[in-house]
């Protein structure tokens, strides 16, 4: 099955992409928005996650809360997911996050690796 969101077709026009690459692009994308890992104070809403760094400062159950809170952010943007499960996430000594996802797209079901 090939089905690109508009960004992609925008980005990406004439190449065939799979809906599994799309949503990892988008996903990456949305990660990668400066949003989830530092936060922007200046623009957030109640919708709004909190900065990742700002957890880790926190007990275990502040990061449940955020894994539930991401993997929400994730499914509002990304509407041909059906589920969304948070397998892992870190914070490297670089200061990067790392995640794993576990993504229910249809019949499919895949885990993928983000970094950002």
């Amino acid at each position: 099955m090939h089905a690109k969101s508009l960004f992609d077709k925008l980005m990406y026009p004439g190449k065939v992409m799979s809906v599994e690459e799309s949503v990892r692009r988008n996903i990456q994308m949305l990660l990668n928005s400066g949003r989830i890992l530092d936060g922007d104070l200046s623009k957030q809403s109640e919708e709004d996650i909190p900065a990742i760094v700002d957890q880790i400062a926190h007990s275990e159950g502040a990061m449940q809360s955020y894994e539930v809170k991401l993997a929400a952010l994730i499914l509002r943007h990304e509407p041909r997911l059906d589920m969304v499960e948070v397998e892992t996430i870190e914070i490297t000594n670089q200061g990067e996050a790392r995640c794993e996802l576990r993504l229910t797209i249809g019949a499919l079901e895949t885990s993928c690796h983000f970094v950002f």
